[in-house]
């Protein structure tokens, strides 16, 4: 079984962070793990100490955060800091205090400081060397509502890294379902060539087959807990297909890793993995290829 240990979730104190807080807490007491809650101001340190109103405020802030959550049981930090740049301020405390998994949202709104857009989450899931779960507004909260995870592999071996995970997080949300899910990619044809049919699948059925064949085996050889599974290969564009195949099957969390390569297209942030975090209408959690 996999372990997190320290599990940070840097705010901006948003309706989205608040979000993305309902599920550290929640994998905070599955796995045992110690809670940091930061606050990274983008003024300089010296501006930072010397302004009492600005850090009178943010400690109210942080407070009324701590009073709206039920942390009873959890060991809990919380930190509140100054720097010029927030994401280097985060990535600071992750190597000082051994953070394994960070819980971020994806859209902030302008507050104190405008801490995470889209932009800035991709940074922070980017550069990570620890797992990033990435909350954007209005997604499902975490726990009982977590019914099915879906992880979508391209068959590298790169984006193999990702199964023990979804395999355990099935199990710590009490998931009914894993999704294993293949996209094949269709042949992006010009016009001219008519109704010409741009997908192998229908021409050449053996290969749904042998995916499928490929997507059982690898998920019987990762370690993990047992869970019920689905095998599942589907042609057309990555991230549309996936983002239908998650609205149509249920799927509360997606699981990939953030650095891969295919044939037809890279699983690499910055590409695929990046805008399925940013569209996908579920959290999604990242996990580095190394």
């Amino acid at each position: 079984m996999l372990t997190f240990n320290q599990i940070l979730h840097p705010t901006d104190f948003s309706d989205t962070a608040a979000q993305a807080l309902d599920h550290a807490v929640y994998l905070a007491r599955r796995y045992d793990a110690a809670l940091h809650i930061l606050h990274v101001v983008e003024v300089t340190e010296l501006y930072y100490e010397a302004d009492e109103d600005l850090q009178e405020r943010l400690h109210t802030r942080m407070t009324e955060l701590l009073g709206s959550r039920d942390l009873s049981g959890l060991t809990v930090t919380t930190t509140i800091d100054a720097g010029d740049i927030a994401v280097e301020g985060i990535f600071d405390y992750v190597a000082a205090h051994d953070i394994d998994l960070l819980v971020v949202g994806t859209h902030g709104r302008r507050g104190l400081r405008r801490l995470f857009m889209g932009s800035v989450a991709a940074e922070i899931a980017r550069r990570s060397t620890c797992p990033v779960l990435a909350v954007r507004e209005h997604d499902p909260p975490p726990g009982k509502l977590v019914d099915a995870i879906l992880a979508p592999l391209d068959l590298s071996e790169t984006s193999r890294t990702a199964l023990p995970f979804a395999k355990d997080l099935t199990a710590q949300y009490d998931s009914s379902q894993l999704h294993v899910l293949h996209v094949f990619e269709d042949l992006n044809l010009p016009p001219i060539y008519g109704d010409l049919q741009t997908s192998y699948l229908p021409i050449f059925p053996e290969i749904r087959e042998n995916v499928l064949d490929a997507l059982k085996e690898w998920t019987t050889e990762t370690e993990g807990p047992t869970v019920p599974l689905t095998h599942a290969v589907e042609s057309g564009r990555v991230l549309p297909t996936i983002v239908d195949y998650i609205k149509h099957h249920g799927i509360d969390l997606v699981v990939l890793t953030s650095h891969g390569h295919t044939g037809f297209e890279r699983f690499v942030l910055g590409s695929t993995a990046e805008r399925i975090m940013l569209q996908a209408p579920v959290p999604v959690f990242l996990v580095p290829a190394a």
